[in-house]
C-alpha cells in the first residue's frame, strides 16, 4: 500500500510542477493540495512507532497543506501561507524533540546557524516590509533543521535518518523559494523548490512508520 501511495505522490508532483510551468492554474489547485494529502494519508493510516511523534508530524503535514493552499495565491495570503508554515515547522520541532528532548550539540547547531546566517543576510536586503516575517520564519525553520540533526545524532536510526534529510530537504526547498521570490526569480527554481518540498515532506511521513 505505501508503494502505491508513494507512486501516486510522484505522479501528482510532477502533475503540480508541470502545472507551474504552464501555468495552468486550475492543475495546480487539483495537483499541489492531492500530493499533500495523499503524503498525510501515509502517516496517517500505516501503524507509528512513536504515537506522539506521528500526531506532530501529522499536524505539521496539514499545517503545510494550509500553507500550499494560501500560497497558491501568493499575492494576496503569502503571509497567511507563511503563518501557516511557521506553525507547522514549529509542530515538527515539537516532533523531533517529544521523545528525545532538546540537546545541544556544538558541530550540529554551528553550521546550521552558519547557514541561517547566511540566508538571513541574502534575503532581508530584498526582503522589505517582509523583514520581520522572514526573520522569524528563518529562526524557525533553522532550529527544525538542527532538532532534527540532533535527534539523529542521539536516535540513530532509519526514521530519524529519514526526518533529517527531510529537514534538510526543505531548508534547501525554502531558500530556493525565498532567492526566486525577493532576489532574481530563475527558470528552473520551482522545479527545484517543488521537488525538495515534496520529498521532505513524504520522508517525514515515512519517518513515522519507522521513527
Amino acid at each position: 500500500m505505501i508503494y502505491l501511495l508513494s507512486i501516486l505522490i510522484l505522479l501528482s508532483a510532477i502533475f503540480c510542477i508541470r502545472a507551474k510551468y504552464i501555468k495552468s492554474h486550475n492543475q495546480l489547485l487539483i495537483f499541489k493540495p492531492l500530493t499533500m494529502i495523499l503524503i498525510i494519508l501515509i502517516a496517517i493510516i500505516f501503524p507509528a512507532i512513536e504515537i506522539q511523534y506521528k500526531i506532530f508530524i501529522v499536524l505539521g503535514l496539514l499545517f503545510s497543506l494550509f500553507g500550499d493552499m494560501f500560497l497558491i495565491y501568493p499575492e494576496q495570503h503569502f503571509k497567511k501561507g507563511l503563518i501557516a508554515f511557521l506553525i507547522g515547522h514549529i509542530c515538527y520541532i515539537t516532533a523531533f524533540t517529544v521523545s528525545s528532548s532538546v540537546h545541544f550539540t556544538s558541530w550540529i547547531f554551528f553550521p546550521i546557524a552558519i547557514v541561517g546566517v547566511l540566508y538571513l543576510r541574502n534575503i532581508l536586503p530584498y526582503s522589505g516590509k517582509m523583514n520581520i516575517p522572514i526573520t522569524i520564519y528563518i529562526i524557525i525553520i533553522v532550529i527544525m533543521g538542527w532538532m532534527a540533526m540532533e535527534r539523529l545524532n542521539y536516535i540513530p536510526t532509519s526514521g530519524t535518518i529519514l526526518a533529517a534529510i527531510g529537514a534538510v530537504l526543505f531548508m534547501i526547498s525554502d531558500a530556493v523559494l525565498a532567492l526566486n521570490k525577493f532576489r532574481k526569480p530563475f527558470i528552473s527554481a520551482e522545479l527545484i523548490i517543488l521537488t525538495n518540498y515534496f520529498t521532505a515532506q513524504w520522508l517525514f511521513a515515512v519517518s513515522v512508520i519507522m521513527a
